[in-house]
């Protein structure tokens, strides 16, 4: 089975208003995609800089797309509201903003800066924003460059640097063996669900979802065609 496939089977089994369940659920498609990058990888080439007779590099208006992508999701007075954010981004904002401050601080990618010319270059916001659009909607890095005016190139880049950092940031915590606590806190979810005693369990990602988001159907119903 695929990275995309597992991941599109562990969203299916996330609450839309437990961050708990949403961080597992994000962790644990993080370090199917981290293995699949390690396999997938390229050797890295060393970038040789401007060259006579080649085209200029595309100039994308990045800053303005990270202002649209600020007023869209993130300003006190969003475009989009939180229902909205949580169908696109596969997790709350609050989720979304300690991702953001966690891998910032754990990885020097991801910091905002300025080039050898002085030009800004792509905010976190905008790289995780990247990072998590291939996660959670199995977009290829290309379909980044329209909304986010990013690369493909850069977007694969911090795809990886993602996927890495979010493993040192939170691996311990979510992606150890469950605690007594643990246990009781999801199977009282489950229980909620319909399914009292059930910590978790491969046989419930068949449960037909009728309120799943039209973007994710295709998705879900290839993943689940793939287990037949």
């Amino acid at each position: 089975m695929s990275w995309r496939a597992q991941v599109e089977k562990l969203l299916s089994t996330a609450h839309a208003d437990d961050d708990d369940a949403a961080e597992a659920a994000v962790l644990a498609m993080i370090e199917a995609a981290l293995t699949a990058a390690a396999l997938e990888r390229p050797k890295e080439k060393r970038r040789g800089g401007s060259i006579p007779g080649n085209a200029a590099n595309i100039d994308r208006g990045w800053e303005a797309a990270d202002q649209r992508l600020h007023e869209d999701y993130f300003s006190p007075s969003p475009t989009y509201p939180e229902k909205l954010f949580r169908r696109r981004f596969g997790m709350s904002s609050r989720l979304f903003d300690r991702i953001v401050t966690a891998v910032t601080e754990n990885d020097v990618y991801f910091p905002q800066r300025r080039d050898t010319i002085g030009v800004l270059g792509f905010s976190p916001r905008q790289k995780v924003t990247a990072a998590l659009r291939m996660l959670c909607c199995g977009l290829c890095a290309d379909a980044m460059d329209e909304y986010l005016r990013i690369s493909e190139t850069t977007a694969s880049e911090a795809f990886v640097h993602f996927v890495e950092s979010v493993l040192k940031c939170f691996g311990e915590e979510y992606l150890r063996e469950p605690t007594a606590a643990d246990i009781a806190h999801h199977t009282a979810i489950n229980a909620k669900r319909g399914f009292p005693g059930m910590f978790g369990s491969l046989d419930c990602t068949h449960w037909e979802w009728k309120n799943c988001p039209v973007a994710w159907r295709a998705c879900i119903k290839t993943a689940m065609e793939a287990h037949q």
